[in-house]
């Protein structure tokens, strides 16, 4: 998920916020063996990334690029959009389920029966 071109750093995160305007907050994840006992854990970082045509949308998979710095913290602008979230997915609806003792038949709080 980490690479150069044209000496400058290439990484692949998921937007996990976009309140700012022209901006948004993306979290990269690197998975590495732990140094001592090799159990492959995750590090995360988030990076303020510009989004100068406000394109994204939180859960977007994402290529972002190093920059000169735009802000006091935003130093990587969008390269490119690889997966987009999907916009509109129904909420699921179980109808045939049997009522359990954890939900009961008119129980509309899970939201498991409407």
């Amino acid at each position: 998920s980490k690479q150069r071109e044209m000496g400058r750093l290439q990484l692949l995160g998921t937007v996990v916020s976009k309140k700012m305007q022209k901006s948004a907050v993306v979290q990269v994840i690197r998975r590495m063996p732990h140094p001592l006992y090799l159990k492959v854990i995750s590090k995360r970082k988030s990076f303020i990334v510009h989004d100068e045509l406000d394109e994204l949308k939180a859960g977007d998979r994402v290529k972002i690029e190093e920059c000169k710095p735009l802000s006091k913290n935003k130093h990587f602008t969008l390269k490119e959009i690889l997966i987009p979230y999907p916009s509109q997915l129904p909420p699921p609806v179980f109808k045939d389920l049997p009522a359990t003792k954890y939900a009961k038949k008119n129980d509309t709080r899970l939201g498991l029966f409407r």
